[in-house]
């Protein structure tokens, strides 16, 4: 499924999405999430099945752990077991040990929220993809991979969650006082694998 939301947060439009994950592959515009799904798709025991987070080695894949963080559900809300060092530069802060939803201005926190909540509760893997305006610096094209981990009793409790960004023109680097000027984006596209 897809949904299309304007600047103003209305529908725009709905579109159709192939179900196969490599389908959801081919929508990826950042390699570096291309390999975090295809990582993931391999620590899977058999098609469809959601990985179990004891199932993880950091070890595997060192060139993505700069952009990648864990979160765990507790209750009803997250607590990031771990978070990737280029999180904590385009965030200034330090997510680990922190529920991973405070970092976020308070317009964009409903959307990291449902997208958290929509992988655990289907177990498939979620893409959302966002372009917001950065003032003079051009453009900042957002895209966030969430995949679910199950716990050792096979419950939907983790997430592995990938982020990458760029600029568009790339006038300068995107930094953390940027972020903290986002609302809502031009557009906004969440993917859900069937």
């Amino acid at each position: 499924m897809v949904r299309e939301e304007s600047q103003s947060g209305e529908t725009a439009g709905r579109l159709e999405v192939p179900e196969a994950v490599a389908d959801l592959r081919s929508l990826l515009e950042s390699q570096k999430l291309v390999e975090l799904l295809d990582y993931w798709t391999g620590l899977r025991e058999a098609p469809g099945e959601v990985p179990a987070k004891t199932r993880l080695d950091p070890a595997a894949v060192p060139r993505l752990l700069p952009g990648i963080m864990l979160v765990e559900r507790r209750g009803e809300g997250f607590h990031t077991r771990v978070a990737g060092t280029d999180l904590r530069k385009l965030f200034d802060l330090e997510f680990t040990g922190r529920d991973p939803l405070e970092a976020l201005p308070p317009t964009l926190r409903g959307v990291a929220l449902r997208s958290y909540q929509r992988a655990l509760g289907t177990g498939r893997p979620l893409l959302v993809r966002a372009l917001y305006a950065v003032g003079s610096t051009g453009d900042l094209l957002y895209e966030r991979l969430v995949l679910p981990l199950c716990d050792e009793e096979s419950e939907r409790r983790f997430l592995l969650i990938g982020l990458d960004w760029r600029t568009r023109p790339v006038a300068r680097a995107f930094a953390a006082e940027d972020f903290a000027r986002l609302t809502l984006p031009h557009w906004r596209q969440e993917y859900e694998q069937a």
